[in-house]
């Protein structure tokens, strides 16, 4: 039996709703998914009736381009949640071969393995909370 779903799409500024005929949940879910990569120019996004919380500031000229940046707190987070994951993913793999080579008296390579993991994860922290490099 076909249900009307509503489908709601959000994104950090604003949001839209859809009706979605599906037999399931998951299947209204797959049709969103759908509906958002194929029909996005259909769905009629509203900004929050709330004020949120400002991202970004960018400061341009026409001749140089983009000369000043501010980025919140969180905002950061988000762009860089993908690399701190990774990280953290990889630092966790290592921590678990230390372990796993801890009784056997192996652990020199581990230990290779883990040190090389440093700079990446310390990389991916300091972009987390400075914007990195490319911060202005």
């Amino acid at each position: 039996m076909t249900t009307t779903y509503r489908a709601e799409f959000y994104t950090a500024a604003d949001y839209a709703v859809r009706s979605l005929e599906a037999d399931t949940p998951e299947e209204a879910l797959q049709l969103a998914r759908q509906f958002y990569e194929d029909e996005l120019g259909d769905l009629d996004f509203r900004s929050y009736d709330d004020n949120t919380g400002l991202d970004q500031i960018e400061i341009w000229d026409n001749q140089r381009g983009r000369l000043a940046t501010w980025e919140s707190d969180d905002y950061r987070l988000r762009q860089t949640s993908r690399e701190l994951l990774t990280a953290l993913q990889a630092q966790t793999e290592a921590a678990k071969a230390v372990i796993a080579n801890w009784g056997k008296g192996d652990l020199a390579a581990v230990v290779r393995t883990l040190d090389a993991l440093i700079s990446t994860a310390s990389a991916a922290i300091a972009k987390a909370e400075t914007g990195g490099p490319h911060a202005s």
